[in-house]
């Protein structure tokens, strides 16, 4: 079944939309309401893609005839209520949002081959992950794969990996004649002298590029130089990097194309974070309101806005106080009070309001 959506500037005003917004994300909405709320305009649709509540079967209309690469799917990897099989096509696009599904963890417990189970795409993607699981990268688990040249590759550019499986996979690189190491070797400062990172970051593989990029050890000169790459993937990686000088990320702070991605990152400056706080662009600004390490006095001026002030998935104390304090976001809050997952916080809060308490006596 195609779900059809209609055109929301059309159909719903901004009031409404954010009524709606909020019942698409409660996780007591009827599946059927679900259904309806979905069809009605593509953002009402992420929302219920990121709703845990959702219907498994739902999920998977959701993410059916749609492009792997768009907001819908992210969301929709990303929730636990999503069927393994929407899981395993999705986990080639989005491998961190797999593994971080509470969903993942369950069920490597039930099966500790679970990564077997999974598309060889899917299994290269989680392989390129610095969150995947240590069981993956054990010595023995690779054996009946060590002659094939993307496994090699994808593993040897891992920085989890252990020194004596690194060494055994460059070794067998070697035999295998598969072509120059330095493309494909472990990027460790340790392991790896001033010209291979040279040759590194001028190599034409975007994949290698991105590799440093995520790397913890890499030279800054090497870092700056990757701060002014072409591709906007290698820029966007080393934004995400914790590891990444602060003189660096304020260059980035002026490329539109990477600052959802400096956002995020949990060791970004206060003043950084203060200016991303009124970004034109509201994915800028949810990252914002999502980062851990975000402010006190940022999340209050985030509280109050409109745009982001309905994308919460995760209600914390900091954010709920702020919410309070802002008094023109009280409503927010009580709305906020029909979500199942917020209603402890919202209970123990010594700074929730006698209107909200009252509503949740009646629990």
């Amino acid at each position: 079944m195609e779900l059809m959506v209609v055109d929301e500037k059309a159909a719903i005003n901004e009031e409404d939309l954010a009524k709606l917004r909020l019942e698409a994300s409660a996780e007591n909405t009827q599946p059927q309401r679900l259904r309806e709320l979905a069809q009605m305009s593509v953002q009402l649709m992420l929302d219920v893609a990121e709703n845990p509540a959702a219907p498994p079967e739902l999920l998977q209309e959701l993410s059916e005839n749609r492009d792997p690469n768009d907001f819908i799917c992210w969301r929709i990897a990303a929730n636990p209520n999503t069927p393994k099989e929407v899981l395993w096509k999705l986990a080639k696009f989005y491998p961190e949002e797999v593994l971080n599904n509470p969903i993942f963890s369950l069920l490597l417990l039930e099966n500790p081959n679970l990564f077997e189970e999974f598309p060889k795409s899917a299994q290269l993607s989680f392989l390129k992950c610095e969150k995947v699981p240590d069981s993956f990268l054990r010595l023995g688990f690779w054996e009946n794969k060590m002659d094939q040249e993307d496994f090699l590759s994808a593993l040897m550019n891992n920085p989890k990996i252990s020194q004596a499986l690194w060494q055994k996979l460059a070794t067998r690189w070697q035999m295998l004649n598969l072509g120059s190491l330095h493309k494909h070797i472990i990027i460790k400062r340790e392991r790896t002298g001033v010209e291979i990172w040279e040759k590194l970051v001028a190599d034409n593989d975007v994949k290698v590029r991105i590799s440093l990029a995520r790397n913890s050890s890499a030279p800054v000169a090497i870092l700056e130089k990757l701060a002014s790459d072409t591709d906007v993937e290698v820029r966007s990686t080393l934004a995400r990097n914790s590891k990444t000088p602060v003189k660096i990320l304020e260059k980035l702070i002026n490329d539109v194309e990477v600052r959802r991605s400096l956002a995020r990152n949990s060791e970004t400056p206060v003043k950084i974070l203060e200016k991303l706080a009124s970004d034109t662009d509201v994915e800028v600004r949810r990252s914002i309101a999502r980062n851990d390490k975000t402010p006190v006095e940022i999340v209050e001026k985030l509280a109050s806005d409109t745009d982001v002030k309905y994308l919460y998935r995760r209600i914390n104390d900091k954010v709920l106080t702020c919410y309070i304090k802002v008094s023109s976001a009280i409503k927010c809050v009580i709305d906020f009070v029909q979500l199942l997952n917020v209603r402890l916080t919202v209970a123990r809060n010594d700074k929730t309001p006698v209107e909200i308490l009252e509503k949740l006596a009646w629990d």
